[in-house]
């Protein structure tokens, strides 16, 4: 079976020298001589003999592409039959050759050579694999040079791999450091969170006696405004009884101008009711008098009550907004409380998320230490 070749730049063959990085291997091919598929068989056999180290012969074709290959053994073991040198040593070596030989393009990935290596038959599995450029016969690779280029695979493979669980380490370690961080955050948050849920607690609680204590004063100055009004209804009701002993003491004083008038006309019989009519009229003028004295004070009063009454209105509608704005800043109190609370949550999550975080970076650690100290 042919295996397939790629289309890759063999480096190393002169007329590419100039074309690119050598790959992994490239340092492990080495020259096999080429000989013509019309070689003859005793040519080769002489050339195995004068070389004991030569372990492999490429047969290429006029345009230098490989067409078979001769493994030193299984010439030998052909060749070594009694009438084997008689039957082939005339004949030419595409005769002998063995077609079904592994090649590889030069540049193709060292596992994907070995993987190719491997995929041979067990009889072929000391075979060399022969190297190409561009279809191109450009080298061998031998058993032994496969069996190196595996273990350099393998020891770059666990280089990487150290290297790989080496990084993963110091990122665990980063982790549980960055975990620690964060707890040691959720934690100075959860008290900053508790520090302040204790003083808006007490300034909600001063603000509620304050409340508290407007609602009883708004209370006051309603009861306030209305006695005042009350009392201004009352003084009223004494201006009214005033202006009535008013108008009886302007009859009392004309009945006794009157009586006056008369006893006057009665001459001598009349001079008793004469006294008399002047005493009720002394008296009459000073209720009069008195009254009026009464009105301006109790006018007086009436000012000075519907200022009052005026003022406790004011004072009870600044109260009322007052009391209005304590009971709002009341209410965004208590949404603090509630976010405060909302936000200790949260950070009881994030600490237990960090928590559940750092235990597994722990055991992530651990169980990666322990690969490293098992290989």
């Amino acid at each position: 079976m042919t295996m397939p070749m790629l289309s890759l730049i063999n480096p190393g063959s002169p007329q590419i020298k100039h074309c690119g990085a050598s790959p992994e291997y490239g340092d492990l091919v080495h020259d096999a001589p080429a000989v013509d598929p019309r070689t003859p068989i005793e040519d080769v056999e002489d050339m195995f003999l004068s070389d004991s180290s030569l372990r492999c012969l490429i047969v290429v074709d006029g345009a230098q592409q490989p067409s078979g290959m001769v493994m030193r053994e299984r010439f030998h073991e052909r060749m070594s039959k009694r009438f084997s040198p008689a039957l082939y040593h005339e004949k030419p070596i595409a005769r002998l050759m063995d077609r079904d030989m592994a090649c590889a393009e030069w540049g193709t990935d060292a596992a994907q050579l070995l993987e190719l290596a491997e995929a041979r038959p067990e009889e072929r599995m000391y075979d060399s694999l022969i190297i190409t450029s561009g279809g191109q016969y450009a080298g061998v690779l031998s058993a032994k040079q496969l069996s190196e280029l595996s273990s350099r695979v393998r020891r770059n493979a666990e280089r990487k791999e150290e290297a790989v669980l080496q990084s993963t380490l110091q990122a665990f370690d980063s982790i549980r450091g960055e975990t620690g961080y964060v707890r040691q955050a959720a934690e100075e948050g959860k008290l900053h969170a508790s520090a302040m849920m204790d003083k808006t607690l007490a300034g909600k609680t001063s603000l509620d006696h304050v409340s508290s204590a407007f609602q009883q004063v708004f209370e006051q100055v309603n009861d306030q405004a209305a006695e005042m009004e009350h009392l201004r209804q009352y003084t009223q009701a004494v201006a009214d009884s005033i202006g009535v002993i008013r108008g009886w003491s302007d009859s009392c004083h004309m009945l006794a101008l009157n009586a006056s008038i008369e006893a006057a006309r009665a001459g001598e019989h009349g001079l008793g009711f004469q006294v008399v009519a002047a005493e009720v009229r002394k008296l009459a003028m000073l209720t009069k008098e008195a009254t009026g004295q009464i009105e301006e004070t109790l006018s007086q009063m009436v000012q000075a009550l519907n200022q009052a009454v005026h003022t406790g209105e004011r004072t009870r509608e600044q109260v009322g907004m007052t009391a209005m704005g304590v009971e709002a800043a009341c209410g965004r109190f208590e949404q603090l409380l509630q976010a405060i609370a909302h936000n200790q949550e949260q950070l009881a999550q994030i600490d237990a998320c960090a928590q559940r975080m750092e235990e597994r970076a722990q055991e992530a650690h651990a169980e990666l230490k322990r690969m490293a100290e098992r290989e």
